[in-house]
């Protein structure tokens, strides 16, 4: 959790699952922005990396994981939700 205190978290889309973190993390962060994380990018949005805070939604097998300071959340459209739950229950620690 401490990642995340005070500085601004970027998310690659709106969906239910970025809406239940953002409804646990966004007391926490700085500040909460839609980015790409590679172009083209539509909309005019901020292309970052993961030097940046950045959870990046993508449909695949059920799964969180990690790379520097990217957090993959895989699923399908369905279980996007229960993943996005799982993100939050490990970095709250509850077990």
């Amino acid at each position: 959790l401490n990642n995340f205190a005070n500085k601004p978290l970027y998310i690659s889309r709106q969906s239910l699952g970025s809406q239940e973190i953002l409804m646990n993390l966004g007391a926490y962060v700085k500040r909460v922005q839609l980015a790409c994380i590679s172009e083209p990018c539509e909309g005019n949005l901020p292309v970052k990396n993961c030097s940046d805070n950045f959870i990046i939604f993508q449909e695949g097998e059920n799964k969180v994981s990690s790379e520097e300071n990217c957090i993959y959340i895989l699923s399908s459209p369905d279980n996007e939700i229960k993943v996005s739950d799982a993100f939050l229950y490990k970095i709250l620690g509850v077990n």
